[in-house]
């Protein structure tokens, strides 16, 4: 079809895709030349190519491959380019055709954050065929190689999370070792410049001046770096004060509790930091503060009046956040906490516990000599045994697989999904 519009099926197409195939052309300049047409295969985590709110703009990333840009170069040359997307479970295949351009530093950060190259097609036309390829599998095998999915700033936007391009100067000054892997780190802003924090929000940090890499054609080892922007995102562990009237005060000074990521790159270079008792500066960029994950409205009580927080592993500190807030504010919430540590991280849900919290803890390391702790993970029957828990607001951060799962746990049980508040880091 000519129309440019992508109809709901092509959409879905592009959506699961984690493979495409852009095709572009370079037309000679002289007689002495010849036209030449390529394809390159370009991959990702499934939807790495997004889609702008008109349902005809493509972005795709650059990620960090082979250097060879002759697909990129032909379009800037000629801007005509093509792409198929093949669908490997039901054996269809969209095939799209479009006016591209390549976006660099700032114009790329603009459209899709963090990104530092990116190609924007405007469709002209598209051909979507049912059973089209006969290569089909039920089977994916994801590379690891895969960064993280970016996603536009349009859509951002829509979460509430507006991105900042302004990044100041942070300075790591204190860490407090909380267990052998867990230390609080507290940053402040050496500008002096103080900004607003509301508890369960979560900070972002840029490390690239301290860990940028040179090029590798391969890294088997941690194979992630290789599309690394060392920027992390940490939920903030310390409240800030209260004033007279109860509100919140800006400040200049926050923590995160970090949990030490062996084979990582950012999380062991902090606690290489502590250890070697802080005579040594970190140079780090503070991007920003974002996020709604609380408990809380806009009047700092409590939202509602039944509580259940759930966390898996670091995942705990948003909900210690919430808990000073308790604790500062002599708050009585009728909550429960359900908390899936590792080992000694039980050691935090003890503070819960210590605050007059129902707590309930699993070890899922299965080694705990404590008799309260459960040596298991949490289970469906774990879930339907909360009392009120259909009146009830739940909270849910932990790794991504843990809060799917628990998830489906609570709707299987009967609670609405918009009683689900899911902690999302997507910037």
């Amino acid at each position: 079809m000519t129309s440019g519009t992508l109809p709901k099926e092509a959409l879905g197409i592009i959506e699961q895709a984690d493979t495409t195939f852009l095709a572009a052309r370079h037309l000679a300049a002289n007689k002495t030349e010849e036209d030449d047409m390529d394809v390159n295969h370009r991959g990702g985590n499934p939807g790495f190519v997004r889609v702008e709110e008109d349902g005809r703009t493509l972005i795709l990333p650059d990620y960090s491959g082979n250097l060879f840009y002759s697909t990129l170069g032909s379009i800037e040359s000629d801007r005509l380019a093509g792409l198929a997307f093949p669908n490997f479970v039901t054996g269809d295949i969209l095939y799209v055709t479009g006016v591209a351009e390549n976006l660099y530093g700032k114009d790329a950060d603009k459209v899709m954050p963090r990104a530092t190259l990116v190609t924007r097609i405007r469709v002209t036309g598209f051909t979507y065929v049912e059973g089209g390829i006969n290569l089909v599998s039920t089977e994916a095998h994801p590379s690891p190689y895969n960064p993280p999915i970016k996603y536009l700033a349009s859509e951002l936007s829509k979460l509430g999370k507006v991105p900042q391009d302004i990044r100041r100067p942070i300075r790591l000054i204190e860490a407090k070792r909380e267990t052998r892997d867990i230390s609080t780190f507290t940053f402040e802003l050496e500008d002096g410049n103080p900004i607003d924090i509301i508890p369960g929000q979560h900070a972002i940090l840029d490390f690239s001046a301290e860990k940028t890499a040179g090029y590798r054609h391969m890294a088997d080892e941690a194979p992630q770096s290789l599309n690394d922007d060392y920027i992390r995102s940490w939920t903030i562990s310390s409240i800030p004060d209260l004033d007279a009237n109860g509100n919140y005060t800006k400040s200049t000074k926050f923590s995160c509790t970090i949990k030490n990521k062996y084979g990582g790159a950012v999380s062991p270079l902090l606690h290489r930091w502590a250890r070697k008792r802080h005579n040594t500066d970190l140079e780090i960029k503070f991007v920003g503060v974002e996020g709604a994950f609380t408990c809380f409205d806009d009047h700092n009580q409590l939202s509602h009046d039944k509580l259940l927080f759930i966390a898996g592993g670091t995942g705990i500190t948003p909900f210690m956040t919430m808990l000073e807030v308790f604790k500062a504010r002599k708050m009585n919430p009728d909550l429960i906490f359900l908390f899936s540590a590792r080992g000694d991280e039980t050691y935090l849900g003890r503070r819960f516990q210590e605050a007059g919290i129902e707590t309930k803890m699993f070890d899922t390391e299965e080694d705990s000599e404590e008799e309260d702790v459960l040596k298991r993970r949490i289970t469906y029957e774990d879930i339907v045994d909360i009392p009120d828990l259909k009146s009830r607001e739940v909270y849910i951060c932990g790794p991504d697989g843990f809060m799917n799962a628990v998830k489906e746990y609570l709707q299987k049980a009967g609670v609405e999904a918009h009683n689900i508040n899911i902690e999302s880091f997507a910037f």
